[in-house]
């Protein structure tokens, strides 16, 4: 289990997107030996994906994953933005 930020991705330059939690725990499963550093996974909202919502609510998706993960679970799942003007 780690903790992961999760972050904003192709926000327009006079937007800014707030995302709750800003931390998700991740469960892997993986490879046995796992040989890859499991802190360089990243995780992200796309704004596009935010737009497309009716609720504000979004799945955060694995922008970077180590070579020998099978799967993942975030927990919490679903991640709420807020997007405001700069």
């Amino acid at each position: 289990r780690y903790d992961v930020e999760i972050s904003a991705k192709n926000v327009p330059a006079d937007k800014e997107m707030m995302i709750y939690p800003a931390h998700a725990e991740v469960v892997v499963r993986s490879v046995f030996p796992l040989v890859s550093d499991l802190s360089d996974m990243t995780f992200s909202v796309d704004y596009g994906d935010f737009v497309n919502s009716r609720s504000g609510k979004c799945i955060a998706r694995p922008d970077y994953l180590p070579e020998g993960i099978i799967e993942y679970e975030l927990k919490p799942e679903i991640f709420e933005c807020v997007l405001t003007e700069k």
